[in-house]
């Protein structure tokens, strides 16, 4: 059970938000106090599930750069800032590499997956900044860490999803809006429909909403930037710590450092590094 956290004041931006993830981060955020944005590509679901819990309902299609401009200028019109988003939207590809390909299908799922994730946080920023920091968390999926079978190009966007979090969080830093990502295993959501029963036939444990918008609340409220969760069943979710890099070594076999003129915040690399 997460601690509740003091969101009085702040303003949510949500993806997805009608159903799974997106629901229940929306219900955490209202019962912590803060006001929530709750958007969706069905104006019907949208508005159907913004009046039940609490928020105020904006229709999206995460895939139009345009449209979530404009969103997030809507927002901050109607709420007067902007300081938590959840970036959330996602859908599933269930071929396989050696399927027949369909790149209107293939595009469908980058465009979601990873354009949504991409064109949101470009949104927020500028709102962020104007409130003086912020915090955005992205869901990637374990399918991110791990190869999801049968799922490839699923499994290409939550990789890419994770490796954007690690990438942007600690440019993000800077101008203080914390960046995390949020990978949980199977969890009850319509992307495991069509392999739910053997998941009960095998009595194997499928994580609730509800886990994943708790661990939100503590990505939400963190100091830490770049940072992805690992969220499995019967564990504490925690950040992933993942194997450093063997650092590019001199002659005589002491390592490296970065150019400064890459990279101003550089330090003197270590083979235990990684985040």
């Amino acid at each position: 059970m997460t601690a509740p956290a003091n969101l009085e004041g702040k303003v949510a931006f949500v993806t997805g938000g009608a159903g799974g993830f997106g629901r229940a981060v929306t219900e955490i955020l209202i019962e912590n106090g803060a006001s929530v944005a709750l958007t969706d590509v069905d104006e019907g679901r949208t508005k159907a599930a913004a009046e039940e819990l609490g928020a105020v309902p904006f229709t999206l299609d995460v895939t139009d750069y345009e449209a979530n401009l404009a969103t997030v200028a809507a927002i901050e019109d109607h709420f007067g800032g902007l300081d938590i988003a959840f970036l959330n939207a996602g859908i599933g590809l269930p071929w396989g590499v050696t399927d027949e390909f369909k790149p209107d299908d293939y595009r469908r799922i980058m465009a979601i997956n990873l354009d949504g994730v991409a064109y949101g946080t470009q949104a927020v920023i500028p709102a962020m900044r104007r409130r003086g920091g912020g915090h955005i968390v992205a869901t990637a999926s374990m399918a991110g860490l791990v190869s999801m079978p049968g799922d490839p190009y699923y499994t290409m966007t939550k990789a890419g999803v994770v490796g954007y979090v690690r990438g942007a969080g600690p440019e993000l830093a800077r101008e203080n809006i914390k960046m995390h990502g949020l990978c949980p295993g199977f969890a009850d959501t319509p992307i495991i429909d069509g392999m739910r029963d053997k998941f009960e036939k095998a009595d194997f444990p499928i994580i609730s909403p509800r886990t994943v918008a708790e661990t939100f609340l503590k990505a939400a409220t963190s100091n830490e930037s770049g940072v992805n969760w690992l969220i499995q069943a019967g564990i504490e979710p925690a950040p992933f710590k993942f194997r450093g890099v063997p650092a590019a070594r001199k002659p005589d076999g002491t390592p490296y450092g970065v150019p400064k003129d890459l990279d101003p915040d550089a330090e003197a690399p270590s083979e235990g590094s990684g985040q």
